[in-house]
């Protein structure tokens, strides 16, 4: 059975209070601002597609097909933003499944922390999820990775549940498992089924375990067997070239391994911390003949994904993701055996980091807003040619709300070892949401395609229908050209493209190449700062 320790320590809150910190962590930059360059843009281009009537199984980025992604989260982002569209613009609608998907998670993870460590613990793990650095930016863009965290969050807590409801637990693994695959495709099964070599000792009873394993199984692997007969033979072809393309040969296995080795320190942090502290302080549990499946289980789940990650994916900030959810599971079991030392010092730092931040972002405003201190108001200038701050009376107030919420937290909340916890997520709510009320504008300003698009759309006559792109445009950018000025390039080389009359080229920003013989510029434009990524239209000569 699994260990439930009596409650010795108050949280600082818990209840509605809690509920009102994550959703204010979860909700604040979901909205008002245009897909940003990157992952923001790109996901939304997908979804702009469905909204066109677009991709519905074989996913489609401007208007081509888009093998890398599964359209669980898609699907659901779609419904938000038609569900939505009287109230907000599509892509602010379609936004709202991240909030979602997110929201799931963190109730998953709750319930295992719950299951695991005990009613008391129940808050430690969604905290510890929240706080925790690599997800801050990820979980407030549209973004089909929240989509596979909360399947997997939801198996973690169905796998808890067995011990004390066996089949209500393996209905929901199975369920989560099927999510999986239908948000990340089937090289993210391995991460979530792995853990089920613990089935054994999680059984309640042996004679339980054949049916168990039957739901647990057969449920996840009913997407992979019926999904190829959904699609037609192109759009099969299609998916399994995707598919195989996530694996990666040993040697880059290796290199990934070690990629997210290096990753883990500032990503998972404070997750990582204290989930150390927990296997030295609990390793008598670990190392017994029948081992605390509290602990067992998060760190199982917690390899599983480490090696599932090294052998599918190329390593990048959003693809470690499924590190987070066991890493915090397992470091929720330590937190009561803090030292008051070690406990403090925590706290400390979180106060004295979260505060000093938050002064910081005030200045920045200020130097955005009323140009003091004028040589921080020059270097925003400098990233961000041309943008005018103005003074915004409603997200000033709400960022001296959260600020005077701030200081009245860290001076009220009661002495207990998960008040550094507490603290530390609701500084990370705190920095996010000052970023939101008082940096936003400037922000949207350098991120957004929306000012190039536009300058793009004007040069090109309206009967301009056939643009060829030369070499391969970034998908945020394809998504862009697609979302503001329904404009689909065609690869120069194809039989289409080499019949069009405006060929458009992505070149350094100094370049001083011409588009070849028989092509004259017409048109040029980047992003307000971007060095990088500068654009060129060229008409064919007569």
């Amino acid at each position: 059975m699994i260990d439930r320790p009596a409650p010795r320590h108050p949280w600082p809150f818990r209840g509605l209070p809690l509920l009102g910190l994550l959703a204010l962590f979860l909700l604040p930059g979901l909205f008002g601002h245009d897909p940003w360059k990157a992952e923001d843009a790109t996901h939304l281009g997908i979804v702009w597609r469905l909204l066109q009537g677009d991709g519905g199984l074989v996913l489609q980025l401007g208007g081509e097909a888009w093998p890398d992604a599964m359209p669980l989260y898609y699907w659901v982002a779609a419904l938000c933003a038609r569900a939505f569209s009287w109230a907000l613009p599509w892509f602010d609608g379609a936004r709202l499944a991240t909030a979602l998907f997110a929201a799931l998670a963190l109730a998953a993870l709750a319930l295992a922390s719950r299951e695991l460590h005990g009613r008391e613990e129940g808050p430690s793990a969604p905290l510890l999820l929240a706080g925790c650095l690599g997800l801050l930016v990820h979980i407030h863009e549209t973004q089909p990775a929240i989509a596979f965290l909360a399947a997997q969050a939801a198996s973690l807590a169905g796998l808890a549940l067995i011990p004390r409801r066996p089949w209500q637990g393996a209905a929901l693994f199975g369920v989560a498992g099927l999510g999986a695959f239908l948000a990340a495709g089937l090289a993210a099964l391995p991460g979530i089924l792995l853990p089920l070599i613990l089935l054994p000792w999680l059984a309640p009873r042996r004679t339980l375990i054949p049916g168990l394993l039957l739901v647990t199984l057969g449920i996840p692997l009913l997407g992979p067997l019926l999904w190829p007969l959904v699609l037609t033979p192109a759009q099969a072809d299609i998916w399994w070239s995707g598919e195989i393309a996530q694996w990666r040969p040993r040697e880059a296995a290796l290199r990934n391994a070690l990629a997210l080795t290096n990753l883990l320190p500032w990503y998972g942090w404070p997750a990582l911390p204290l989930a150390l502290w927990t296997l030295w302080a609990r390793r008598t549990e670990l190392l017994r003949a029948r081992p605390a499946m509290a602990l067992l289980l998060p760190l199982t789940a917690f390899a599983a994904s480490f090696l599932t990650l090294a052998g599918s994916v190329d390593i990048k900030s959003v693809a470690a993701l499924p590190l987070l959810p066991p890493l915090a599971l397992f470091a929720a079991g330590g937190l009561r055996t803090l030292r008051r030392g070690t406990a403090n010092l925590f706290d400390w730092f979180g106060m004295t980091t979260f505060t000093f931040a938050a002064g910081l972002i005030w200045l920045g405003w200020s130097a955005m807003v009323f140009g003091v201190p004028p040589k921080i108001a020059r270097n925003f200038i400098k990233l961000a040619p041309g943008f005018e701050g103005s003074f915004a009376l409603l997200p000033t107030l709400f960022a001296l709300a959260l600020t005077a919420a701030w200081i009245w937290l860290v001076y009220s909340s009661p002495r207990s070892p998960y008040r550094g916890l507490t603290h530390w997520t609701a500084g990370i709510t705190l920095l996010w949401g000052l970023v939101v009320a008082l940096w936003f504008p400037w922000v949207d300003y350098g991120k957004s395609y929306r000012p190039v698009v536009a300058g793009l759309s004007r040069a090109l006559p309206a009967q301009a229908n056939c643009v060829a792109v030369r070499g391969e445009l970034p998908p945020a950018l394809r998504a862009s050209l697609d979302i503001f000025g329904d404009i689909r390039p065609l690869a120069q080389n194809s039989s289409a493209g080499r019949r069009c009359n405006w060929l458009l080229a992505l070149v350094p920003i100094k370049s001083t190449s011409a588009g070849g013989g028989g092509w004259e510029r017409v048109w040029e434009g980047s992003r307000p700062g971007d060095k990088y990524e500068h654009l060129r239209l060229y008409q064919r000569r007569n």
